[in-house]
């Protein structure tokens, strides 16, 4: 690398948002996870706080569980590896870009290494497990973990989209073009689509395991893995749409694509804000401060849930945005950087009123009682 070159890799624009490096997915792969570590330690935080029995839900051992100031530790040392390390590695030693970065991911999976030893091995292992039933949807009976687990990925599209356009640009001599390359537009579009895929065949199979129970329950709960179903159909649609008029680039297509967009976001806000939260309900009983909210709440404010419903709105409708011909065509693809990054906020967001639902409602009928144990960690004792 010129001096020129390896000065506008080590900046921060240079490192996350330019095209013309290998390097600059994986850097992109491993913000985006750490962000999500973190968040997820924020979660976390907040439902040990407001006594909501998140490990139990998740069917997880309390051995297993990893506090959340261990999560946003790790997180935060590799959100700063990722953002320091290769530009040390360059100014002190000399050494390429490339290399440096070759070397943070060794770094890291010594760091996860050692985390996993030290920290509560079974956490990880838990987490892998459930990947792997993920995976292999529908031939699994579904459980919390397994369908939150999906929903996490489905957030992460953008990141899938890096591995993609990595693995292009290790075998391409111009990474500068690589990712405008049909076949990485292609194979970037095509696993766009395995989240949502993924949810779906979960939606079938709860469909096909809890049909007899639900079979006297009202309509809507009757058919609530068919309805989900169509909301991880519609979002296929979506990324059909997007293939369409990549291929043609017609006004028709656009149109079909804008059509099918908008449906599929107010689908997903309408489920959220219903479904997914129980939230919207007009015969809540109880205080009648709960207007539009539900019965129990865990939280003291009632207002929290309102600036919710705005927040989560707000964050569904961003998209938009890509359709401004000038950050369509923008090469360094900056718009698309920051909605992956509010994708991870809004759902990290999500997260803790979709099981703040299932711990006071039992929403996803996963219990077979509405009680639930209290989240109480068993103390080391000490003897003087």
């Amino acid at each position: 690398l010129s001096d020129k070159e390896g000065l506008q890799g080590c900046s921060m624009e240079g490192v996350l948002l330019g095209p013309d490096s290998c390097f600059q997915p994986s850097v992109r792969i491993l913000v985006l996870l750490s962000l999500h570590m973190i968040l997820f330690a924020v979660d976390v935080y907040q439902w040990d706080m407001h006594r909501i029995n998140h490990i139990f839900i998740f069917d997880m051992q309390m051995k297993d569980a990893t506090p959340s100031s261990n999560i946003a530790l790790f997180g935060l040392a590799m959100l700063i590896a990722v953002l320091a390390v290769p530009g040390t590695f360059w100014l002190v030693f000399g050494l390429s870009l490339q290399t440096s970065m070759a070397m943070l991911f060794f770094s890291v999976v010594l760091a996860v290494a050692y985390m996993t030893l030290k920290f509560k091995h079974g956490y990880l292992r838990f987490l892998l497990g459930r990947l792997l039933v993920l995976l292999s949807a529908p031939f699994h009976a579904v459980r919390f973990p397994d369908f939150f687990l999906g929903d996490q990925l489905t957030s992460h599209t953008y990141l899938l989209q890096q591995f993609v356009l990595l693995a292009y640009c290790a075998g391409e001599s111009e990474c500068a073009t690589c990712h405008t390359a049909p076949k990485t537009v292609w194979a970037a579009l095509a696993i766009t689509a395995v989240p949502y895929w993924l949810r779906l065949m979960q939606c079938f199979r709860r469909l096909k395991d809890e049909w007899y129970q639900r079979r006297h329950m009202p309509f809507v709960d009757r058919w609530s893995h068919a309805l989900n179903a169509g909301k991880y159909s519609m979002s296929l649609l979506v990324v059909v749409a997007k293939m369409l008029e990549y291929a043609y680039d017609t006004g028709a297509t656009f149109g079909i694509y804008v059509v099918f967009a908008t449906i599929a976001a107010t689908y997903a806000c309408a489920w959220d804000f219903y479904m997914d939260w129980g939230l919207l309900r007009t015969k809540a009983q109880g205080n009648k401060d709960h207007f539009l909210l539900r019965s129990n709440l865990a939280l003291p404010h009632h207002s929290v849930y309102y600036g919710a419903m705005i927040f989560n709105l707000g964050l569904r409708v961003l998209w938009v945005g890509t359709l401004i011909p000038q950050i369509h065509l923008d090469e360094k693809q900056v718009y698309p950087l920051v909605l992956a990054i509010l994708e991870v906020l809004r759902r990290c967001h999500w997260n803790f009123f979709r099981v703040e639902n299932e711990h006071l409602n039992n929403c996803g009928q996963f219990r077979a009682t509405h009680l639930i144990p209290l989240p109480i960690r068993d103390e080391p004792e000490h003897h003087d």
